[in-house]
């Protein structure tokens, strides 16, 4: 964890990869959310199994990293939320959009995986993948 300086007098801690929780010193309170093993479905059929990474995020952790950078934590929620991609268009989209869950993503090189995908899709009626989040709520101390 580290501190960055963030614009309008904010203070910033990242916290993993790609996490920020940003507050002002000024307010008493900052709530901030965050993806632990977002789109994991989706990325390990490309790229196949990823248990390491799916570790990566984890929300008491990230509360115990708050609190060790002298905040208090008010209020820790998850969620996980389903996902459902209807067709091989939408998949594209989001892999293009998404481009930390599958570096380097072209439909080119990924043709063969998306071809199959999209007989999935035709097959099933969906692909179901998911979404999590949590929300930490902390305050000065």
């Amino acid at each position: 964890m580290r501190s960055t300086s963030s614009p309008a007098g904010t203070r910033s801690r990242r916290i993993g990869r790609r996490s920020r929780a940003c507050w002002s010193p000024a307010a008493p309170t900052s709530r901030s959310t965050w993806a632990p093993a977002s789109g994991f479905e989706l990325i390990e059929y490309f790229l196949g199994p990823l248990p390491s990474e799916r570790q990566g995020r984890d929300p008491q952790v990230e509360a115990d990293a708050a609190r060790a950078a002298g905040l208090e934590i008010v209020d820790l929620r998850t969620a996980r939320l389903r996902i459902e991609i209807r067709d091989i268009g939408a998949v594209v989209y989001l892999l293009r959009k998404l481009v930390w869950w599958v570096p380097g993503f072209t439909v080119e090189k990924y043709r063969d995986r998306l071809r199959d995908l999209h007989e999935q899709i035709q097959r099933d009626g969906v692909f179901v993948d998911h979404s999590s989040r949590h929300l930490i709520e902390a305050r000065r101390v």
